[in-house]
């Protein structure tokens, strides 16, 4: 089949890299147990737009 979509999305690196400087450095005692990121669909109407970005 075709596909209509793909996607997009940052690796977490930053939003891992704070949470652990909560637990670690500021001896954080919980911390919030889902992370979300932006994400960005790509599809045929918009490929072009965002190549390269």
């Amino acid at each position: 089949g075709d596909w209509a979509a793909t996607f997009t999305y940052p690796t977490g690196a930053k939003e891992a890299i704070e949470m652990s400087k909560k637990i670690l450095l500021d001896c954080a005692t919980s911390v919030e147990p889902t992370v979300t990121v932006d994400t960005t669909a790509i599809t045929a109407e918009n490929a072009k737009q965002l190549m390269g970005k």
